[in-house]
């Protein structure tokens, strides 16, 4: 009987990995991101996009919506409008965008390649991993794939490197790690309290705002956006208030022909 308790009790472990190093397990799907991040410009989308420009009181002051294509045309990389409010692109307009583009790329001087990696704007989420604590909540499937789900708290202590990491003070969310390959597929992330930026100078994050990130996984293995939803509330610069949500929904990715 004993035997067979030791037994069971070895075979149920790995199911409950909690001594996983999940820092490390953060780090890892960040060099990944960053890895597909640097792989989506050679792949062609549609784009739906939703925004909304709130009142203080929650209700909708101006909303528009429109879907984008991007699609390669004429040696090069291009977006076209689909619809915009509900109204298809008619084929005249189509025309007018593609002399338009022909115009610009005539007259446009080369630009210089931007560098790998990171642009140093971007440099804050360097510190995701190390800003935050995390704790297995359960397992979840995503994309057809078992994926684990973490709790995130603010790591008690950490002091950001970046001023934009401060928001990680105020952040709690949830991250799903695929357990195959260590991505990153799906993140909900809100902040509890408010952060100034720049002691405040830069800007100020409201309680309230809310991040979604949705990724689907293509058949090449590259795991892309499929929806974001952000739902953020800011003061710029101790001047311009904003309070937004923005929905994109990006579907039927395509790989740059060959």
């Amino acid at each position: 009987m004993r035997r067979m308790k030791l037994l069971l009790l070895l075979a149920v472990l790995p199911l409950f990995p909690q001594s996983q190093d999940w820092r490390a397990v953060m780090r890892k799907s960040l060099e990944r991101m960053q890895a597909h991040e640097k792989k989506l410009p050679d792949y062609g989308f549609v784009r739906k996009t939703e925004r909304k420009e709130m009142n203080s009181d929650g209700s909708v002051k101006k909303q528009e919506r429109f879907t984008v294509r991007r699609e390669f045309f004429e040696g090069g990389w291009a977006n076209f409008m689909l619809e915009r409010n509900g109204t298809p692109i008619t084929a005249e307009q189509r025309r007018e965008g593609e002399a338009a583009l022909r115009k610009r790329r005539t007259e446009d001087k080369p630009k210089q390649a931007p560098p790998a990696g990171r642009s140093t704007e971007d440099a804050w989420i360097e510190e995701f991993p190390d800003a935050l604590d995390y704790t297995l909540a359960g397992e979840e499937s995503v994309n057809g794939r078992k994926a684990w789900i973490l709790n995130c708290n603010p790591r008690p202590g950490y002091k950001p490197k970046n001023m934009r990491a401060k928001v990680f003070e105020k952040m709690r969310g949830k991250v799903w790690i695929d357990q195959t390959e260590g991505d990153m597929v799906r993140v909900e992330a809100e902040m509890f309290d408010s952060v100034s930026v720049g002691l405040g100078l830069l800007g100020k994050i409201d309680k309230g705002t809310r991040f979604e990130l949705r990724k689907v996984r293509l058949n090449d293995g590259v795991w892309v956006p499929e929806k974001t939803h952000v739902r953020f509330a800011v003061r710029i610069m101790l001047v311009k208030y904003m309070y937004n949500e923005i929905i994109n929904e990006t579907s039927d990715y395509r790989p740059k022909p060959r």
